[in-house]
């Protein structure tokens, strides 16, 4: 299986311009963790295709995972699971 993404998004790192004007009181969407996951799938080009990928995981150990893995693949799946809403393009369901 493919953890890369699960990796990636434990090792993103909100730009510190960011995280200071959150703490100096700059009106922003959201708490940091919403603003790391809106900031780590505009960079990575999250999809349908990826969100639905580590939702349909079972939330345990795989056969092909080690243990960190694991805990970083949960935590992603429980902050895609948080911003799910938000991230979800529902154009591709539209009717034409």
């Amino acid at each position: 299986m493919s953890y890369e993404l699960a990796q990636k998004y434990v090792d993103f790192q909100i730009p510190s311009d960011v995280k200071q004007a959150y703490k100096a009181g700059v009106r922003m969407a959201g708490s940091l963790d919403f603003i790391k996951m809106m900031m780590f799938a505009n960079e990575t080009q999250l999809t349908n295709d990826n969100i639905d990928y580590y939702m349909g995981i079972p939330p345990r150990r795989q056969e092909d995972e080690t243990y960190n893995e694991m805990k970083n693949r949960g935590k992603l799946a429980k902050a895609l699971l948080k911003y799910r809403a938000q991230l979800y393009d529902y154009s591709v369901y539209e009717k034409q």
